[in-house]
């Protein structure tokens, strides 16, 4: 496994990428519309193992963590540690935020334009994240080991695990709204397409 050096700069990258994404779940939840599908699995788990939330996505974490080392050891980083250490963190500061921003029962096409800003928001944030080189989240760890083992593009393969997600957490009886839907539908191919149009820009910049 290549080591990989840590600087100020991926650093910065890294926190300011968790920081998007912890904003955008933030307002996903002020906003009130469907949850992502992962998030749907939790509540699920949670229901059947009859624990907490944060029980359930220990749990998860655990799950993910072996599955990922199976799949793809490149994945382990220092990051994967710093997203499961900061994220519960910075979420709970980002939910005051949204809470103060965001316009309480806003209309209908206004709560949707909010809706989709924020998948354009989270769509910039893991990209950001992942450019950094030092490791991401076990969750989206997943993504990128299948992703890299099948060798098809990370949109598809986001779609279809996160569609696993809602049919599962739904079964168990995880809370499934519109929101769910579209984000299972759109979040994996906007993420491809910064990651590809942005990130391997940087990466070849990095090689130069």
């Amino acid at each position: 496994m290549k080591k990989r050096k840590i600087t100020g700069k991926k650093l910065i990258r890294f926190f300011a990428g968790l920081v998007i994404i912890q904003l955008a779940v933030a307002s996903f939840l002020q906003l009130n519309i469907g949850s992502d599908s992962f998030t749907v699995f939790t509540q699920g788990i949670s229901r059947v193992l009859h624990i907490s939330v944060g029980a359930a996505n220990l749990v998860e974490t655990l799950v993910l963590l072996i599955a990922v080392f199976f799949l793809d050891r490149s994945q382990f980083h220092i990051g994967m540690v710093l997203s499961v250490a900061f994220a519960g963190v910075i979420l709970n500061s980002m939910t005051k935020v949204t809470a103060f921003i965001l316009p309480a029962n806003p209309h209908p096409i206004l709560l949707f334009v909010e809706f989709m800003l924020t998948c354009c928001v989270v769509s910039i944030g893991f990209p950001l994240l992942k450019s950094a080189g030092i490791g991401v989240a076990p969750n989206d760890a997943l993504y990128l080991a299948v992703s890299k083992r099948l060798k098809k593009p990370y949109g598809i393969v986001r779609i279809c695990i996160d569609a696993c997600y809602l049919v599962l957490g739904f079964a168990c009886g995880g809370v499934v709204g519109v929101g769910t839907l579209i984000c299972v539908a759109v979040l994996g191919p906007m993420m491809q397409f910064v990651m590809t149009h942005w990130i391997k820009q940087e990466e070849e910049e990095e090689q130069n």
